[in-house]
């Protein structure tokens, strides 16, 4: 399944990142799964894989964007427990991943 985000941090600035997604989220890891920034500049990678962080038993699902076996970018609970995608929340950016974007907390809307 293809997603299409847009991130916005603290300072108004937003970029929009488009995720490919197995059908089964709980399933997706960097060998299945693509990522890529449709806007540049924003964060050091501009593409690769997803990996999904999750607790057992019906609780939302986490997404992270993977570049070389490191994480950069999570999104919190982009699928609720059921496995339907949210259409916004809240993430987190790491400061080795920024450039023209705040690190740290940032809100996200699904775009299509």
């Amino acid at each position: 399944m293809k997603y299409v985000v847009e991130l916005n941090d603290d300072d108004g600035k937003s970029f929009q990142v488009e995720m490919q997604l197995p059908w089964a989220e709980t399933l997706t890891h960097p060998g299945n799964s693509s990522w890529k920034s449709l806007d540049k500049g924003f964060i050091k990678y501009h593409s690769g894989g997803c990996s999904q962080h999750h607790d057992p038993w019906f609780k939302p699902v986490d997404i992270r964007l993977v570049t070389n076996g490191l994480y950069g970018v999570e999104f919190f609970g982009f699928f609720d427990g059921l496995g339907v995608v949210n259409s916004s929340g809240k993430g987190e950016t790491q400061q080795n991943w920024a450039v023209n974007f705040k690190p740290g907390g940032f809100g996200w809307t699904l775009i299509s």
